[in-house]
């Protein structure tokens, strides 16, 4: 399997405006219309912190998608209670935001679709049910990162800059942004230090473990899942297990 081609987003200096530095893909032709996202009404406070949730995914991304390679693949879970919030309306805001990018520099992808075969970052956005009792959280948003820690670092490159653009590039019925972001970013532990956070240009504070369940987003494939229920007998040496959810092709 071919593996995607190599895109690098550089994180935007902290001196420099807020215009994008990376490009990508039109969203509305590749994903389904997003609803508004979860938690954010009214109520909810302005200067929450956007929260950024990292941890493996699998080791082989083939075996969730087999027009991904046969490498690991990372999650990153984006949420953000606040009322405005840089997940509502995400995929117009991302679609804008990577054809500014693409404008500027015409080496970056230019549609989502490009996103995924050039840089293999995948934009995942969980629906409003949860029919298999999962644990879904409506409208969660994530992104999926195939390869390694470099690649993973290179979508957080990408998103950061995401983030300075969505201060000053509203979208309808929008309100004002506060002045700065604050991000929190926790990351699985097996993850070490390989995310390096020094040159973001919104303040950000790194922790581990990740905070976010994984099943709390839907997967790169697809909306369905396959539960595995296992109770052990008193005995101690047998198991019985039953499979519930999309048992067919």
């Amino acid at each position: 399997m071919m593996a995607p081609k190599k895109t690098l987003f550089s994180p935007k200096k902290k001196a420099k405006s807020q215009a994008a530095s990376a490009s990508m893909p039109r969203v509305s032709s590749l994903m389904p219309k997003a609803a508004p996202a979860a938690g954010t009404s009214s109520k909810l406070p302005a200067n929450n912190s956007i929260e950024l949730s990292i941890m493996p995914y699998t080791r082989r991304a083939s075996d969730i998608m087999q027009s991904l390679p046969d490498e690991p693949l990372f999650q990153v879970q984006v949420k953000h209670d606040a009322k405005p919030s840089v997940t509502n309306r995400i995929l117009a805001s991302m679609n804008n935001f990577l054809q500014e990018l693409h404008t500027e520099d015409w080496s970056m992808p230019s549609t989502l679709a490009a996103l995924r075969t050039e840089a293999g970052i995948l934009l995942q956005i969980t629906g409003h049910d949860d029919p298999h009792g999962a644990g879904f959280i409506p409208w969660r948003i994530a992104f999926y990162v195939v390869r390694g820690p470099s690649d993973l670092q290179n979508a957080l490159n990408l998103l950061d800059s995401f983030f300075t653009y969505r201060k000053t590039h509203l979208t309808d019925n929008d309100i004002a942004f506060p002045n700065a972001f604050k991000v929190h970013l926790s990351i699985a532990e097996p993850l070490g230090n390989a995310v390096d956070t020094t040159q973001f240009a919104n303040a950000t504070t790194v922790t581990s473990p990740a905070t976010l369940d994984p099943f709390e987003a839907a997967p790169p494939a697809g909306h369905k899942i396959l539960i595995f229920s296992a109770e052990f007998h008193q005995d101690g040496w047998n198991l019985s297990g039953v499979f519930v959810g999309q048992t067919y092709a």
